[in-house]
This record gives structure tokens, sequence and C-alpha cells, in this order.
């Protein structure tokens, strides 16, 4: 099955119905401005996003989990006012960013496990007009992901701003990342049709 993109209208969508959870939003607004895996979401801690006056940071930097290489990401205004909005309505100690629940009663100073956060993004997605439950199977947090670097891509008009944003080490990665794999079949068939062709 063909990997699944969500386009603007989509993620507008998506963050429209989120809205109404303020962990939820806050999580979708981060995925959607960093690009980050599952991972990285999960274990994002307050200290990474607040600032020594309690401001939400402009620039997050933290080192990404699955590479180990240091990214820093512009947050925009939605997504420091969507974080900001939940830290203040929060009610505990823990200092991780996302929690399983936003009232922790036992105590512990965990992050959301990988499982609660995959059911955010299936339950929020699986909304969405156009999309079918089968085209959630798998990681549903690389939706978000995906669809902000085609997003980039296309409105650069080449890969390596996306190739960036994804962390990728290589263009190559973010080819076969976004599905388009296909450039060098659709290249063949252009040049079969050009002038000096036929």
């Amino acid at each position: 099955m063909p990997k699944l993109f969500l386009d603007e209208k989509q993620i507008e969508h998506l963050l429209s119905r989120s809205k109404r959870h303020a962990r939820d939003h806050a999580i979708f607004h981060m995925a959607l401005a960093t690009g980050f895996r599952n991972s990285d979401l999960r274990n994002l801690k307050r200290s990474d996003v607040e600032g020594v006056q309690g401001e939400i940071v402009h620039v997050l930097r933290v080192r990404q989990q699955k590479t180990g290489r240091y990214v820093e990401r512009t947050l925009p205004m939605a997504c420091r006012e969507a974080i900001a909005f939940w830290l203040d309505e929060r009610q505990d100690f823990n200092p991780y960013l996302f929690t399983a629940q936003s009232n922790n009663t036992h105590g512990d100073m965990l992050p959301m496990d990988r499982s609660s956060l995959q059911r955010i993004f299936k339950r929020y997605l699986g909304i969405l007009p156009g999309i079918s439950p089968e085209q959630l199977r798998g990681n549903a947090c690389h939706v978000t992901r995906r669809s902000v670097a085609k997003i980039i891509s296309d409105k650069a008009g080449r890969i390596e701003p996306a190739t960036r944003f994804l962390g990728h080490a290589t263009i190559a990665a973010t080819v076969h990342y976004l599905d388009m794999d296909g450039f060098g079949k659709q290249a063949d068939e252009i040049v079969q049709e050009l002038p000096w062709s036929k």
C-alpha cells in the first residue's frame, strides 16, 4: 500500500480537531513543526522547551534518539502557543513534555509510552476525510513527519530542504522515505516523449 501523505487542508483539519485537547494539540503542533519521530516527541522534556523565565523557546535544540545527532528547529508562534497552553493546564511535576495523562496521580516521572502516542495519532488521523483504516497501519507518527517533508520538498522545488528537516544523512534516504523512488521511471518516460527521441 502506498505511504499516506496529508495535504495542507487535512493538516489544518487535524489541528482544528485536536484543539479541544491541549496535550494532543501541542503534540501535533510539535510534530508538524519539528518532523520528530515518535521517540523524539515522547522524550522531549519541559526543560527543552522552557527558557529561564518560563517562556517557550523560539529555537529547540535536541539530540535525536535514532541518529544521536543534535538538531535545531525554529518553533512557529502557533506551536509555542499550543505548548504554553498545555504547560499552563498541567498540574504535575513530570519533567517530560508529553505525559500519558494530564494529571499523573501515581507520581511517576515517565514520558508518554510509544503505544499511547501511536493511539493519539491514529485516533485523529482516522477521522480525517479520505483516510481509510488500512492507510493507518504501521507507524502513524510518521504520517505528519512525512507529510510536512513532502510539502517542504514541493514548495522548495528540491529535495535538500526536506532531507535537512527529516535529519536524514543522505538525499537517497529522503527519496525512499517520500516514495519518490519512481522518479527514474518517470524520467525515462519523459525522455521517450521528447521530440528528438521519436
